[in-house]
């Protein structure tokens, strides 16, 4: 997962996350360059958590032509 941390016209950060865990259970942590991460220190983070917590209709899907991944759900606000 990533996250961009600046985005600028003439210069662009992406920081990049490793996710643990692999089922449906909240077990798993976050990792950056290796080591643990609190989430809650990145808002981009704790957005992109709060868009998963509350989808129910996602995929992740891969082109292998332009060798990207493409990350589709519906995101619901009620107000």
């Amino acid at each position: 997962m990533f996250i961009f941390s600046k985005a600028d016209p003439n210069d662009m950060q992406i920081d990049q996350f490793e996710i643990t865990g692999s089922t449906y259970e909240p077990k798993g942590d976050v990792l950056f360059n290796g080591s643990k991460f609190n989430c809650a220190d990145r808002s981009g983070l704790v957005e992109l958590a709060e868009c998963a917590a509350l989808c129910n209709d996602s995929a992740l899907d891969y082109n292998q032509v332009s060798l990207s991944c493409t990350l589709n759900f519906f995101y619901f606000f009620f107000v």
